[in-house]
């Protein structure tokens, strides 16, 4: 280790052993979240200066976004060699390495750890307790209905109404439940497997991994060794944290890759996992479907993990591309015109995305500049692996081809042999262009990151400590200069202002549910006449002929002349599938508009601050920095859950052959209608369920934000009354403390 690097942590470690000392002084929160920044940054340091390891090469996006068929298409040459999650929650954080041998070759399942487990349970047992008292409290609220009277008369009719109510708050999306409701399935199923912690398959005694030997040729199928562990019914499934696949595959070598479970994975205990490892990560792919491109709020995460990993060479990936093609807004156009108009469209989403996140970060990663997307389709890509070795194509490519047809008459002479889906793959340009780019500058990133990460961690360490410093000299302060009944007049001085604020605050929170409310409404206008730009079947008419005769043995030959209309049920699903890309649209770029983090948290930190001023008391911005954060922490616009469609288009394939002729054609129309309106009735009852859950926490955080921020300032006037009884001891306790974070901060600067 440098001289550099031992001067670093020498004082990271100084700074720790000082946090304790600072803990009756300072602010707990500030002291909390510096203790979090510095605490693991030896080994992460350590780590980073040794620059002849792999590069950590980390798959980053949303649940769904295709990142394991990605991985399968650009390393495996698309065999399934990466389990692929059946749900959100059997997906697992998956780690490849390389085995410098063919018998080194093994998987290993690493599990939560005992007390991972145990604190999972717990937040399946607190689901059960807040349940009741959910289901308590909408008794007594409506006690005086008539329909409640009788159930409070009627104890199994009671029991039999929480049960059905229990069922409905489980299946809406709740943000205040939704850890909690995560943990209890783990929990759920586990005990339908009858599986305990303690059983779990181990190699040796104890230790909370399970490695798997692969066959030297790498043949052994990989999916049955670990469909017990990642598959939807698999008997350990839950308690998996990731898994490790060490493989003898040259394109690993000298590369190390993470696959995280998704940006928005449901599991919050996983979150940990994949934040985490991303900080360990030197390189990021950065994957978005392009039916449902990165946004504002993904900005909003995304920088944050990029922020706390030091993340410097990124690149995004559109995923998905034979969807997009299907979805091109210009209709009558070759597919190559298509190509061009969605690639143009997703490069200008792109940009708009790569905008906020340098909003956000300060800063892009090298490689994000242009804010151009990598485009891939992992399904052309299989279909030109299937075409070359004569393999018969799934069900889901007949499909998506079928549809190609239907939009793009005459789509063969572009796309015809193997060569020429695998060309339209896009992966030929992803390992062009960005993955063996990062191998051969592999030496350069790590020497990057190197160099970079001191000053990062440096920085922020610097913007902590003034922090604190400041609300170090403002308590010494008013100790120094206040009695305890000027310090208790001064607390109902300020306490009175902040409660003053408590209108504003409420009109603050009332104007954002407002919001929320038309934004929903107009949501659900939107979504219900954009059915008319998708519910177009093309019917063609086709003259036939036929000769028939009559008489018996003086036959009299006739020609007739009639009209067969067709039309297509495959059509009629695809349009379905239009509408349903659609909605998912309108709901992301909604989610995006109605709920702007960073203007409510100005808002909230000006309505408290004008309070503390019009009292005249010269509080730091610092204290309620915490309160506002802690609370914009729990308010999140809820994810909805985009499944409903592919149910839809079923109904339409199990009531028509794919062409339908005549009279049918009439009642092929009314049925799209019917799935058109079942389509937008599953998104509305999700849009409502998830503003339900939105203005009930909006309420939560209105009615309770002031009263925190009230608890802060009545906690710290407590403790400086408190420290009055023995003030010089305690000014110079302050005096001493100021002083010496101020010095290390000065040291850490000088770094």
């Amino acid at each position: 280790m440098d001289a550099d690097n031992a001067r670093f942590l020498a004082k990271v470690q100084e700074l720790r052993d000082l946090l304790p000392n600072a803990a009756e002084l300072a602010d707990g929160d500030m002291l909390i979240r510096l203790d979090n920044q510095i605490k693991g940054l030896k080994d992460r340091l350590e780590e980073i200066e040794n620059t002849d390891r792999d590069l950590k090469l980390g798959i980053v996006g949303r649940v769904k976004a295709g990142k394991s068929s990605f991985l399968n298409a650009l390393l495996f040459e698309g065999e399934d060699r990466l389990p692929k999650a059946a749900t959100p929650m059997t997906a697992a954080l998956t780690r490849l390495n390389y085995a410098d041998a063919p018998e080194k070759q093994r998987t290993v399942v690493h599990y939560y750890s005992k007390d991972d487990w145990a604190m999972i349970e717990r937040k399946a047992a607190e689901l059960e307790s807040r349940l009741a008292a959910i289901l308590d409290n909408e008794l007594r609220e409506n006690q005086t209905k008539h329909q409640f009277k009788a159930l409070l008369q009627d104890k199994q009719a009671q029991e039999q109404w929480k049960e059905r109510r229990r069922r409905e708050i489980l299946s809406q999306e709740s943000p205040g439940l939704e850890a909690l409701k995560n943990c209890a399935e783990l929990v759920q199923m586990a005990r339908e497997k009858h599986v305990a912690h303690r059983n779990l398959p181990r190699n040796g005694a104890g230790g909370d991994s399970y490695t798997i030997d692969l066959d030297a040729d790498g043949e052994t199928n990989l999916f049955i060794n670990l469909e017990a562990f990642v598959g939807a019914r698999g008997n350990y499934t839950p308690f998996v944290k990731y898994i490790e696949l060490q493989l003898h595959d040259d394109r690993l070598k000298g590369i190390e890759v993470v696959d995280t479970p998704g940006l928005n994975d449901p599991v919050t205990s996983r979150v940990d996992v994949t934040n985490r490892f991303l900080r360990e990560c030197d390189a990021v792919l950065l994957l978005s479907g392009v039916s449902r491109f990165l946004d504002a709020n993904d900005a909003c995460l995304v920088s944050r993990q990029f922020r706390e990993a030091s993340i410097k060479r990124a690149a995004i990936i559109g995923t998905m591309a034979d969807i997009g093609l299907l979805e091109c807004p210009v209709k009558s156009v070759d597919l190559q015109t298509a190509y061009a108009i969605c690639r143009d469209s997703y490069n200008e989403q792109a940009r708009t995305f790569c905008a906020d996140l340098l909003k956000n970060c300060g800063d892009l990663p090298a490689g994000m500049n242009d804010g151009a997307p990598q485009l891939v389709s992992s399904l052309f890509y299989a279909v030109g692996r299937k075409k070359k070795n004569g393999a018969s194509l799934n069900d889901e490519e007949q499909y998506i081809l079928a549809r190609l047809g239907e939009g793009f008459p005459g789509y063969e002479q572009f796309l015809e042999s193997a060569e020429d889906f695998e060309d339209a793959s896009g992966f030929g340009d992803v390992i062009k262009n960005v993955y063996l780019p990062v191998k051969r500058d592999k030496e350069n990133i790590l020497q990057e990151r190197k160099r970079t990460f001191l000053a990062e961690q440096t920085a922020l360490i610097c913007t902590m400590l003034e922090d604190i410093a400041i609300s170090l000299d403002r308590r010494r302060s008013l100790l120094e200069s206040c009695d305890v009944a000027e310090l208790r007049a001064r607390e109902q001085a300020l306490q009175a202002s902040i409660q003053s604020s408590r209108m504003e605050v409420r009109n603050i929170f009332d104007e954002l549910k407002l919001n929320c409310k038309k934004a929903v409404s107009d949501l659900k206008q939107n979504m219900r006449e954009a059915w008319k730009n998708f519910e177009n079947i093309r019917v063609e008419s086709e003259v036939k002929s036929r000769i028939y005769s009559t008489g018996m043995f003086f036959k009299d030959f006739h020609s007739e002349t009639y009209t067969i209309r067709q039309a297509s049920a495959c059509e009629a699903a695809g349009n379905i599938e239009k509408y349903g890309n659609e909605i998912m649209r309108m709901i992301s770029s909604c989610r995006s508009d109605m709920f702007n983090r960073d203007r409510l948290e100005r808002s909230l930190r000006n309505a408290i601050y004008d309070a503390f001023q019009a009292a005249k008391e010269d509080s730091s911005k610092a204290d309620i920095l915490g309160p506002i954060q802690a609370l914009l922490m729990k308010i999140a616009v809820p994810e909805i859950d985009f499944t409903g469609v592919d149910e839809a288009k079923s109904k339409i394939f199990s009531q028509f052959s794919n062409e339908v002729t005549d009279s049918e054609i009439e009642r092929l129309k009314r049925v799209q209608v019917t799935q058109f309106t079942a389509v937008y009735d599953n998104y509305a009852k999700k849009v409502d369920a998830a503003l339900a859950e939105m203005l009930a926490t909006l309420d939560k955080s209105s009615s309770s934000f002031v009263d925190e921020v009230s608890e802060k300032v009545t906690a710290a006037y407590e403790a400086i009354s408190k420290q009055r009884e023995d003030k010089d001891l305690n000014v110079q306790r302050y005096r001493d403390m100021s002083e010496r974070l101020k010095t290390i901060k000065k040291d850490f600067a000088a770094m």
